[in-house]
C-alpha cells in the first residue's frame, strides 16, 4: 500500500509539480536537441506537433514553462494582438532555421511560386512549417495540394515520387546525406543567410528560433535550471555561440531576459563523460553568475574596449549587457534602501586598472547615479602579466553590494 501510494505521489509531483519545456515530436530536431541540453536541470520536456502548438501549450498548460517557438509565430500574434506584447518573453535564441524546398534531381520547381498545383510536404499541423507555408500560399496566391507528415516519412515519399516537394524549415543537418534538389529561397520578409550542406555553401532565407516563456511565469522558472540550459546548448553546439551570444535581443518586438549575455561571458569546456551519463539532477555551475546579485556580475574591461574578444568566450555586446544590468540592480537596490553603496573593484595592472575603474565609474554617473553611492577600489596584480590572455583574464571589474 505504502508503495502505490509512493508511486501515486511521485506521479502527482512529477505530472503538476514539474516545469516543461514544449519541444516537438519525439525524434524532431528540436526534441533532440532539448534532450541533450536539458541534462543535470529538473526540466522536462513536453512532446507536441511543433512550434505552434509549442506556442498553445505556453498559454493553456500551466506546467509547460518554456517554448521552442519561431519568430515570425511570434511577431505575427503580435500583429493580432498589439496590447500582449508585454506577455512574450525571450530566454535566448537558439538557432537559425534554415528555409528550403526539397525536390527531386530532375524537377522543375525552382521557387516558391512553383509549388502551385502541385504535391507538397511539409511538418505536421502543429508545426512552425506548416505554418510558414500557409502564410506564403496566401501571400503568393500559390495552392497546392499538402501533405503533413514527419521530415523522415516526407523524405521517403519523395523518393517514391509520391510527392513533388518538401516545404522544409528547420536545421540543414537532417537532411546534409540525402541525394535530392535544394531549392533555396529569396522570400524579401525574411532574412538570409550562408548555410553549409554537403560541403558547399547554400544561401537562402532563414527564420529565428527562440526559447520564450510568459510573463507570469518567467518567476516560477528556476534561474539555475536556465543557466545550466543554457550553458549545456553552448557547449555541445559550440558552432552556434557566435550567432547566440551577438544577439541583439533589444531589438525584438517582444521583452527578454538578458540571460544569455552572461552565460556567454563563462569560459565553457566540452561535457565530460561523466555528465553525459549523469542522472536528470541539480548542478552548480562553475564560474557561476548570479543574475539577481550584483556581486557576481564580472566585467572585462577590455572586451569593451574592443570588439574583436569573441576568441576569448565573450565581446563588447556581452561586457555591455553586464555592465547595463549592474546598473539595473544597482538602481533596484537604492530605490529599496537609499543607504545602499557599490564597490566598484578594478583588478589589473595599477595604471590599467585606475583607467578601467574610472571608465566604469563615469558610466554609472553618466545614468544618474548619486556620486556617494559609488565606492571605487583598485587591486593590482601582485607578480604583474604580460601575455593577451593573462591580461584579460585578469584584468576585470568586480562589483560589491554593500
Amino acid at each position: 500500500m505504502k508503495k502505490y501510494l509512493f508511486s501515486l505521489l511521485f506521479l502527482y509531483n512529477t505530472l503538476f509539480a514539474s516545469s516543461f519545456v514544449s519541444t516537438g515530436y519525439m525524434g524532431g530536431w528540436d526534441y533532440k536537441l532539448f534532450e541533450k541540453i536539458l541534462l543535470n536541470t529538473s526540466l522536462y520536456q513536453q512532446r507536441s506537433e511543433g512550434d505552434i502548438e509549442n506556442f498553445r501549450n505556453l498559454f493553456k498548460k500551466e506546467n509547460v514553462s518554456l517554448a521552442v517557438v519561431q519568430e515570425d509565430i511570434l511577431n505575427d500574434f503580435l500583429n493580432e494582438n498589439p496590447d500582449r506584447k508585454d506577455e512574450i518573453v525571450a530566454i535566448s535564441p537558439l538557432y537559425k532555421a534554415a528555409i528550403v524546398i526539397l525536390t527531386n534531381k530532375n524537377s522543375n520547381i525552382n521557387s516558391i511560386k512553383d509549388l502551385s498545383s502541385q504535391r507538397v510536404i511539409t511538418d505536421l499541423k502543429g508545426s512552425g512549417s506548416y505554418y510558414t507555408l500557409l502564410k506564403l500560399e496566401e501571400l503568393f496566391s500559390i495552392n497546392s495540394e499538402i501533405y503533413n507528415m514527419k521530415i523522415e516519412d516526407a523524405l521517403k515519399y519523395l523518393k517514391r515520387k509520391k510527392a513533388d516537394a518538401i516545404f522544409y524549415i528547420g536545421s540543414l543537418e537532417k537532411i546534409k546525406n540525402e541525394n535530392l534538389k535544394i531549392v533555396p529561397l529569396n522570400i524579401s520578409i525574411f532574412k538570409k543567410e550562408s548555410f553549409k550542406l554537403n560541403g558547399k555553401n547554400i544561401t537562402t532565407n532563414y527564420i529565428d528560433k527562440f526559447l520564450v516563456t510568459l510573463h507570469r511565469k518567467i518567476e516560477k522558472i528556476s534561474k539555475k535550471d536556465i543557466r545550466i540550459l543554457l550553458s549545456n546548448l553552448l557547449r555541445r553546439e559550440r558552432n552556434l555561440r557566435d550567432y547566440i551570444c551577438s544577439y541583439d535581443l533589444n531589438k525584438l518586438r517582444f521583452k527578454s531576459e538578458e540571460y544569455i549575455y552572461f552565460i556567454c561571458s563563462q569560459n565553457i569546456g566540452k561535457i565530460t563523460r561523466k555528465e553525459k551519463k549523469a542522472p536528470v539532477k541539480k548542478i552548480q555551475i562553475s564560474n557561476k553568475i548570479y543574475f539577481d546579485n550584483i556581486e557576481e556580475i564580472v566585467i572585462y574591461p577590455k572586451a569593451l574596449k574592443n570588439e574583436n574578444f569573441s576568441f576569448m568566450g565573450t565581446s563588447y555586446i556581452v561586457e555591455k549587457r553586464k555592465l547595463q544590468n549592474a546598473l539595473k540592480l544597482l538602481k533596484k537596490s537604492l530605490k529599496e534602501d537609499p543607504n545602499t553603496r557599490v564597490y566598484i573593484i578594478s583588478y589589473g595592472e595599477g595604471g590599467e586598472a585606475e583607467t578601467n575603474v574610472n571608465m566604469v565609474y563615469r558610466f554609472f554617473k553618466k545614468s544618474h547615479i548619486p556620486r556617494s553611492a559609488i565606492m571605487k577600489k583598485v587591486e593590482p596584480l601582485q607578480n604583474g602579466c604580460q601575455s593577451q590572455e593573462c591580461l584579460f583574464k585578469e584584468t576585470k571589474i568586480r562589483f560589491k553590494l554593500l
